[in-house]
């Protein structure tokens, strides 16, 4: 019976010393979890979040929601656009995959919305521009701004029931109110910004002479070009054009 006990305590010690040392070992990184969380750390809180990981927080309502069907000899993406265009960075792959569409393909962008950076709208209108795909353009409520320069910047527009369109030329913030930086009453407010504003209200002048003259009277154009917004309705749009489906020329 000695012998016996002596063999059971001989391997129970070390199985219970292990047990008692995987326990402390857990209960220490809890504590430590938990301590992190309870005790903001000042040091780390002075530390920026690398950029991807602000993205990553919630980045969705930015990025355009794109839906990829792939046929036997084509693929058709549905591309559902935020309500307001943010920095460049949520539009890479919307940017990528235009650049990258083939003839046979063809991309719809689903349109509803209030405008938005100008930079990333550029970058946009380039990349439908360079893209060889087919690319319908569905404005299925009102939209503004660079929405609207987006809706007739593809090779097909569909304007749906109470869809209209508004345009203007970019405009910015000042004392509370929005101010077009294209007007000549405007006052940069320092040389460099004078030149950047100069050179992005040459560039949105061309592409607006290009692509808004069909949709708008001599009037309306001319109060685009000074500044002023112009608003255009579904119902506008077909008695000038003859209908809601217009063919329009991306490469303009």
């Amino acid at each position: 019976m000695k012998n016996k006990k002596r063999k059971k305590t001989k391997y129970t010690v070390p199985f219970l010393s292990m047990a008692i040392v995987t326990a402390i070992a857990f209960t220490t990184a809890s504590v430590l979890l938990l301590s992190n969380k309870a005790v903001p750390n000042n040091t780390q809180s002075l530390v920026p979040a690398p950029v991807s990981q602000i993205i990553s927080l919630d980045s969705s309502q930015y990025k355009p929601n794109i839906i990829t069907e792939n046929g036997a000899f084509s693929t058709s993406y549905v591309v559902q656009m935020p309500t307001t265009i943010q920095s460049p960075i949520y539009f890479r792959e919307l940017n990528a995959m235009l650049r990258a569409a083939n003839r046979a393909d063809t991309v719809e962008f689903r349109l509803s919305g209030f405008g938005g950076s100008v930079q990333t709208t550029l970058e946009i209108l380039n990349s439908i521009r360079a893209s060889k795909a087919k690319v319908i353009m569905t404005v299925t409520a009102p939209v503004y701004s660079a929405h609207a320069i987006i809706a007739v910047s593809g090779d097909v527009m569909v304007l749906e029931i109470a869809a209209s369109l508004m345009f203007h030329l970019p405009q910015t913030m000042s004392e509370d109110k929005q101010v077009s930086i294209c007007k000549r009453d405007y006052i940069p407010s320092n040389p460099f910004e004078a030149d950047v504003t100069a050179i992005l209200c040459d560039s949105m002048r061309d592409v607006y002479a290009k692509k808004l003259i069909k949709f708008l009277s001599y009037q309306q154009f001319k109060d685009v070009m000074s500044g002023e917004d112009v608003i255009v309705s579904q119902k506008e749009v077909v008695k000038r054009v003859g209908t809601n489906k217009v063919l329009l020329d991306k490469n303009l």
